[in-house]
């Protein structure tokens, strides 16, 4: 068992871990012991991305090209989840450029499908496309079949978003069907739930309900409750724009109890 490191203690490892040799142990050796570090406290930001950042100058100053990718994709990554998409992109930019400069194809790939992750919540969809088709062209001349599917369920997500339905479709039904061939069940319920999604979208409510109840059998298989949850909340949508409050009511409650 891994337990995750609490907000308080989480704050206090990072800002304690600079005062002397057994600060940077205690931190080091309780993370390696556990499952994720969590907080809310703007400190924590603020020191990854310090941290990050003196990271990748010392690697800049000890040629270490490879390195340095690595930490100014992480520095991307940090960006990203606090939704500074501006400095994901920089970040992400100068990554990419040295991982084409050593002719790495992998972490080229990697981060531009992160640009277009990056583009894709700032409603830049034909941008965000072209990144994602860059990088599945790139994943295809790997064989890389994950993170080909996963491109191409993302690709379904910019045409779902322009309301091209169909198209949508056609591109999450092809992931899906790649996920089922390498028996990824999770991956295999993200379709589940973007095709219930996009079938929602169209006013297809039965198609919506089979799908959500798919995705949501799986979910519960591998105890994802956030998957689960938004599942259920498709649901509660299904049936509320059909005008059944009650059962509406019903699926909304079991979403907020996950």
């Amino acid at each position: 068992f891994r337990p995750l490191v609490s907000m308080s203690w989480g704050y206090d490892l990072i800002f304690d871990a600079p005062r002397g040799r057994l600060w940077q142990w205690a931190p080091r050796f309780t993370l390696r012991r556990s499952a994720a570090l969590v907080g809310d406290s703007a400190i924590i930001r603020q020191l990854a991305v310090s941290y990050l950042k003196q990271a990748a100058r010392i690697h800049e100053k000890a040629s270490q090209p490879a390195e340095q990718a690595d930490v100014l994709d992480d520095l991307a990554e940090v960006y990203y989840w606090i939704e500074d998409f501006t400095q994901a992109s920089t970040y992400y930019k100068d990554a990419l450029e040295i991982y084409r400069q050593r002719g790495d194809r992998q972490g080229e790939a990697s981060c531009l499908r992160s640009l277009g992750d990056v583009h894709l919540p700032l409603a830049e969809y034909q941008l965000s496309e072209r990144y994602y088709e860059r990088a599945l062209e790139l994943y295809r001349s790997l064989r890389s079949r994950l993170d080909m599917a996963v491109c191409l369920r993302s690709l379904g997500d910019v045409s779902r978003l322009q309301d091209n339905y169909l198209e949508a479709e056609t591109k999450y039904k092809s992931a899906l069907g790649m996920f089922r061939e390498m028996k990824d069940e999770l991956g295999e319920a993200t379709c589940l739930q973007s095709l219930a999604d996009n079938a929602l979208n169209q006013g297809q409510y039965d198609a919506a309900l089979r799908r959500f109840e798919e995705a949501i059998e799986i979910y519960r298989k591998h105890g994802n409750l956030l998957g689960e949850g938004n599942c259920l909340r498709g649901l509660g949508d299904a049936y509320r724009i059909q005008g059944d409050y009650f059962t509406a009511r019903t699926f909304f409650e079991q979403a907020l109890e996950r």
